[in-house]
Protein backbone atom coordinates (compact mmCIF):
# COMPACT_ATOMS: atom_id res chain seq x y z
CA UNK A 1 0.00 0.00 0.00
CA UNK A 2 2.88 2.32 0.78
CA UNK A 3 4.34 1.68 -2.67
CA UNK A 4 1.00 2.49 -4.34
CA UNK A 5 0.72 5.80 -2.46
CA UNK A 6 4.29 6.73 -3.38
CA UNK A 7 3.62 5.85 -7.02
CA UNK A 8 0.41 7.87 -7.13
CA UNK A 9 2.18 10.79 -5.47
CA UNK A 10 5.01 10.65 -7.99
CA UNK A 11 2.52 10.52 -10.86
CA UNK A 12 0.67 13.55 -9.52
CA UNK A 13 3.90 15.52 -9.09
CA UNK A 14 5.13 14.62 -12.57
CA UNK A 15 1.74 15.47 -14.10
CA UNK A 16 1.70 18.83 -12.31
CA UNK A 17 5.22 19.61 -13.51
CA UNK A 18 4.38 18.62 -17.09
CA UNK A 19 1.15 20.62 -16.99
CA UNK A 20 2.96 23.64 -15.59
CA UNK A 21 5.64 23.46 -18.24
CA UNK A 22 3.03 23.12 -20.98
CA UNK A 23 0.98 26.01 -19.63
CA UNK A 24 3.98 28.29 -19.21
CA UNK A 25 5.15 27.38 -22.69
CA UNK A 26 1.76 28.29 -24.12
CA UNK A 27 1.62 31.57 -22.20
CA UNK A 28 5.16 32.68 -22.95
CA UNK A 29 5.29 31.89 -26.67
CA UNK A 30 3.67 33.72 -29.54
CA UNK A 31 3.60 37.23 -28.09
CA UNK A 32 2.37 38.57 -31.42
CA UNK A 33 -0.97 36.80 -30.98
CA UNK A 34 -1.73 38.96 -27.95
CA UNK A 35 -1.80 42.08 -30.08
CA UNK A 36 -5.14 43.44 -31.17
CA UNK A 37 -6.20 43.36 -34.80
CA UNK A 38 -5.79 47.15 -35.12
CA UNK A 39 -2.20 47.18 -33.80
CA UNK A 40 0.27 47.55 -36.61
CA UNK A 41 3.77 46.12 -36.06
CA UNK A 42 5.48 49.49 -36.56
CA UNK A 43 2.88 51.63 -34.82
CA UNK A 44 3.96 53.64 -31.77
CA UNK A 45 2.30 52.86 -28.46
CA UNK A 46 0.99 55.89 -26.52
CA UNK A 47 2.43 56.16 -23.00
CA UNK A 48 1.00 58.29 -20.22
CA UNK A 49 3.46 59.65 -17.68
CA UNK A 50 2.53 61.10 -14.31
CA UNK A 51 4.57 62.93 -11.72
CA UNK A 52 5.75 60.97 -8.70
CA UNK A 53 3.94 61.80 -5.48
CA UNK A 54 4.61 60.83 -1.90
CA UNK A 55 1.50 59.47 -0.20
CA UNK A 56 0.70 57.64 2.98
CA UNK A 57 -0.43 54.04 2.61
CA UNK A 58 -3.73 54.80 4.35
CA UNK A 59 -4.51 57.58 1.87
CA UNK A 60 -3.57 55.54 -1.18
CA UNK A 61 -5.87 52.60 -0.37
CA UNK A 62 -8.76 54.62 0.96
CA UNK A 63 -11.26 53.21 -1.57
CA UNK A 64 -10.47 49.57 -0.83
CA UNK A 65 -12.32 49.25 2.47
CA UNK A 66 -14.07 52.36 3.75
CA UNK A 67 -16.11 50.25 6.18
CA UNK A 68 -12.98 48.73 7.70
CA UNK A 69 -12.23 51.94 9.57
CA UNK A 70 -15.69 51.95 11.08
CA UNK A 71 -15.54 48.30 12.09
CA UNK A 72 -15.26 47.64 15.82
CA UNK A 73 -11.87 46.50 16.98
CA UNK A 74 -11.69 43.23 18.85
Amino acid sequence: MRFVKATIGAIVIIAAAAGGMTLSDRLLTEPELARGPSDAPGEAVPVETVAVQTARFVDSVRAVAPRARAAPSI
